[in-house]
C-alpha cells in the first residue's frame, strides 16, 4: 500500500469545512436595505433614486456572486432587495403617471373655462384667472363692479384685452374652437405645479374657409388651504404651427 496514497492531502476538506470559509457578499446586505428603504419613493419624486440604487447595487451583488462561486452567499438576500426595488420603483412610476394626468386634466378644464370666457365676451373673468388666488373676486354678475371706470383695476384690465391673443379671441367671440393639441411641459416645485399647454383655435374665415391657429398656454397650479388648489393663467401666446 502506498504511503502517499493513504496519507491525508492539504485539500481534503469535507463541506462543512469548505462553507465555514464562504463570506456573506457585503453588496447582497447593501441591496437588502435599499431594497427595504425603496418605499419612499412613493413619498417624494426624488426618493425614486434609491429604488433604482438598490436594483443596480443587487444586479453587482448577483454578478459577483456568480463569478466568485462558491466564495460568496447571500443571493437571497439580494433577490429580496432586487424584488423590493422593482416592485416600489414601478409603483413611483405608476403614481407620478397618475399624478401628472390628473394635473393634465386639471389644466386643461381650467383652459377652456379661460377660452370660454373670451368666447362669451367675458373678458373681466378671464382676467380673474391670470391673478393670484388671494386677489380673486366671485365670479358672478357682481364682477363688473369691481372694475369700475377709474379703478385701477379697470386699467389692468384694459391692458389685458389688448393683448394680442386676448384681443384676437374676444373679437371672434363664439365663432372661434379651442381644442386641446398637446401638453408641452410640466414640473413642480416645493409651492406648485407648472404645466404648458397647446391648443388649436379655429374658425371661419369668408375669404379662406376654416382658418386655424395655436395658443400656447402656461398654467400654475397653486396651493390653497384644507389641501385644495387653484389654477392661474400665467402666459398666453400665439405660436406657428
Amino acid at each position: 500500500m502506498s504511503i502517499l496514497r493513504d496519507s491525508p492531502h492539504l485539500t481534503d476538506h469535507d463541506d462543512g469545512t469548505v462553507d465555514e470559509y464562504r463570506s456573506f457578499s457585503g453588496w447582497a446586505v447593501a441591496a437588502m436595505i435599499l431594497g427595504l428603504l425603496a418605499p419612499l419613493a412613493l413619498v417624494n419624486v426624488w426618493l425614486s433614486l434609491i429604488p433604482l440604487a438598490g436594483i443596480v447595487v443587487a444586479v453587482i451583488a448577483l454578478v459577483r456572486m456568480a463569478v466568485l462561486a462558491p466564495a460568496l452567499t447571500g443571493r437571497k438576500t439580494a433577490l429580496a432587495g432586487l424584488f423590493l426595488s422593482v416592485l416600489f420603483a414601478s409603483a413611483a412610476a405608476a403614481d407620478q403617471l397618475v399624478y401628472w394626468q390628473a394635473m393634465d386634466r386639471e389644466a386643461r378644464r381650467f383652459a377652456n373655462a379661460w377660452f370660454a370666457f373670451l368666447a362669451d365676451d367675458q373678458p373681466h373673468k378671464a382676467h380673474q384667472l391670470t391673478l393670484m388666488p388671494r386677489y380673486r373676486q366671485p365670479l358672478d354678475d357682481r364682477l363688473w363692479e369691481f372694475y369700475r371706470e377709474g379703478d385701477p383695476w379697470r386699467e389692468e384690465l384694459e391692458g389685458y384685452v389688448e393683448q394680442p391673443v386676448v384681443g384676437k379671441l374676444l373679437a371672434l367671440g363664439d365663432r372661434a374652437r379651442a381644442r386641446y393639441h398637446t401638453t408641452e411641459a410640466s414640473g413642480r416645485d416645493a409651492h406648485s405645479v407648472a404645466v404648458r399647454q397647446l391648443f388649436t383655435v379655429t374658425y371661419y374665415n369668408t375669404e379662406r374657409g376654416p382658418t386655424t391657429f395655436f395658443v400656447r398656454l402656461g398654467m400654475q397650479r397653486l396651493p390653497l388651504e384644507h389641501q385644495q388648489a387653484a389654477w392661474r393663467m400665467v402666459h398666453v401666446e400665439e405660436v406657428e404651427p
